[in-house]
């Protein structure tokens, strides 16, 4: 690799290789946190691997306008700007992860691509899935005050819901020919699901032999070309478990598997039936079944705790667990690639002492899990929203996460006009203990990841339950974020912004629009430029529609620029209006994935005309690397309309007399 251009670096090293961050000289300065970064990561790779960095000396690059996140060129591996740099005096948490995952995922390829470099592109997931694993890994090793291992459970099931779709694929492509089709392999199923199935392998396997396993494939495929059968057939040559009989059920054929849970007490010991199938959003796809299987590791955790690891190989098979339990969670550290269905009294069992029973990362996948039974029909929105409820003032961080999350798609999804009033009424209620246990500044010696806990409730709260003393004390610390960039703890910056735009005026919108154009940070000039898209007057959503065309947004951005509109429920149509009126400027300012990009940032809509129309503009206007997306926007408006065709009457029931299990 080769770049041209004025860059100004800052030095370091580690193991006696040079490292060395290189920008724009205006940006320069703003590299030490992932300096610093490389060099804690580089020397963890060395004895993780057993296999020292081959290439001498290593600089990693911001490019200020970069179509890609990074790119991991041997010993020069360039990078968008906000993935590179940022202001340790006033970043957030997130901007600190961010960097350090996309620095650690691109020093994993040094290894893994550019050490040991795939066959051909069907298996890239070698390559990306790796590098998304081992990045994870590094990360959570170096700072582990960011729970990690919790964190990775809300990424297993972000890839579990796109495997859930018909239109989904198989890890290794069966197709990957042309520039197209190679370029739609970079998605969550190449990064995701593989960095999942690697972590359920790993547990499998055992950490250690598995390390072994790696060690030997990176030793035995150094300066060569490996293939999947090669990394599967050493790991069980090392590590004398059968990962090349389970590895191919999961890479091979596309989906993933539910895992029906049934269990019942005899003779002093209990019985676990487990019964598989693959799993589809759509129910009518789901009840009419499909003749996948797979060879699936189970971890079984009782109410008492006690844990039992078992190969799930048959579509239908019965374990035994010593002692008789009430209830059996069937993914103990929710470590499995697959979803979980319990009968709904067994769902509720389980969510009245989950703070308790369960860990951090178990009680994600039991929300998740819920999440899964509400599309096929098998619970209902008031069984959901009281699980939900249950863990509505959780203290793990990432837990609140998916609470906040799942409170914020049932109200885009389900809730209708006449019932808003009454939902976001329920939703201040509901998280009114987390709010008030919160609060809005950084308690000494607080967990890092309180910030983000903090920053999802005051967001729910200010955008989906439209709570006015929230709004209010948003505006205020935008004012003062305005003077003084200190006023507002940097996890908060982006959300206090966006609310503050919510209900601001053109005045408002001038002054974030010059701190976007006059921001050194990029972090700080994407706070600024996003919270442009939540501005809810139709002049200013006008405004923001035009500066989309300008060299202000960079061509770069522009597909988050346009579906951060397109996130503002205000803004929606107005936006969709502008894509088709103007596509003939758009579309030359698309990159490789930018037009992929556009068509997945449709997916907010959930009618049926809105349904034809974003079909018919793409099907006359298509653009590259973008028929997967296509569908598979296409299918979850279809999942969406059907969700709410089932489950808005029940909800609008339910918000009449809600039951809900919060924490008081």
């Amino acid at each position: 690799a080769m770049l041209v251009g004025e860059f100004k670096c800052l030095s370091g090293g580690a193991d006696g290789v040079p490292i060395r961050v290189c920008a724009p000289p205006s940006q320069a300065p703003f590299g030490q946190f992932a300096l610093k970064t490389a060099e804690q990561v580089l020397p963890f790779y060395e004895r993780y691997f057993g296999v020292k960095y081959q290439f001498h000396k290593l600089d990693l690059i911001a490019a200020p306008d970069f179509e890609a996140g990074a790119m991991e060129n041997a010993a020069a591996i360039t990078f968008r700007e906000a993935d590179l740099l940022l202001d340790s005096r006033f970043a957030s948490l997130a901007a600190r992860q961010r960097v350090a995952y996309v620095v650690a995922h691109e020093m994993a390829h040094q290894w893994f691509g550019d050490l040991v470099t795939m066959e051909w592109w069907n298996d890239i997931w070698l390559n990306e899935g790796f590098a998304t694993w081992m990045g994870e890994k590094a990360v959570g090793t170096l700072n582990p005050e960011w729970h990690t291992s919790v964190q990775n459970a809300l990424s297993t099931y972000s890839a579990l819901a796109l495997d859930s779709m018909e239109s989904t694929r198989a890890i290794r492509a069966p197709h990957a020919e042309t520039s197209a089709e190679i370029n739609q392999l970079f998605d969550g199923i190449t990064y995701d699901k593989t960095a999942a199935i690697l972590r359920m392998i790993e547990s499998y396997a055992g950490a250690e032999a598995f390390r072994r396993g790696i060690h030997a494939y990176l030793e035995k495929y150094a300066w060569s070309n490996a293939s999947a059968h090669d990394f599967w057939n050493t790991e069980t040559s090392v590590t004398h478990k059968v990962a090349n009989r389970i590895m191919p059920t999961f890479v091979i054929q596309p989906g993933a598997p539910t895992v029906d849970v049934r269990s019942r007490c005899e003779n002093s010991a209990t019985q676990v039936t487990l019964e598989q199938r693959r799993y589809f959003l759509n129910r009518q796809r789901f009840e009419a079944g499909s003749p996948e299987r797979w060879l699936v590791p189970v971890c079984l955790k009782s109410a008492s705790g006690a844990t039992q690891c078992v190969l799930l190989t048959q579509e239908r098979q019965t374990f035994d667990m010593p002692g008789c339990s009430s209830w059996i969670f069937a993914n103990a550290g929710a470590r499995g690639y697959y979803w979980m269905s319990y009968e709904s009294d067994t769902l509720r069992e389980i969510a009245q002492t989950a703070e308790k029973t369960l860990l951090p990362q178990e009680r994600i996948a039991l929300l998740s899990d819920a999440a899964a039974m509400l599309h096929t029909g098998k619970i209902m929105i008031g069984d959901y929203l009281n699980v939900t409820g249950r863990l509505s003032n959780d203290p793990a961080s990432a837990v609140m996460s998916e609470v906040t999350a799942s409170l914020d798609r049932v109200g885009q999804d389900l809730v209708d006009t006449s019932d808003r009033p009454r939902y976001q009424a329920y939703v201040r209620r509901v998280l009114r203990p987390a709010y008030e246990r919160l609060g809005w500044k950084v308690w000494p010696g607080e967990d890092p990841g309180t910030s983000l806990a903090r920053a999802d409730v005051i967001e729910t709260l200010g955008s989906t339950a439209d709570d006015p003393e929230v709004l209010a004390k948003a505006s205020a610390l935008a004012a003062e974020y305005l003077k003084d960039r200190s006023a507002v703890d940097p996890s908060l910056v982006g959300t206090v912004l966006g609310l503050a735009a919510r209900n601001g005026n053109a005045a408002l919108y001038d002054q974030f629009l010059e701190r976007s154009r006059t921001a050194t940070a990029p972090d700080e000039m994407y706070n600024f430029l996003f919270a442009l898209a939540r501005f809810t007057q139709p002049a200013l959503i006008r405004r923001s529609l035009e500066l989309s065309l300008t060299p202000a947004v960079r061509e770069q951005d522009f597909a988050q620029a346009i579906g951060a509109l397109m996130s503002n429920p205000e803004a929606r149509d107005m936006t969709w209006d502008f894509v088709k009126a103007h596509w003939t400027e758009i579309q030359p300012k698309l990159s490789t994935w930018g037009g992929a990009y556009l068509i997945a940032d449709t997916r907010g809509f959930c009618d049926a005309t809105h349904r034809d129309d974003v079909e018919q503009f793409f099907d006359a206007h298509p653009t590259p690397a973008s028929s997967s997306t296509f569908r598979r926007t296409l299918e979850t408006i279809d999942n969406c309309i059907d969700l709410r065709a089932e489950q808005a009457t029940k909800l609008a029931d339910w918000l009449s007399h809600p039951t809900t299990l919060a924490r008081r």
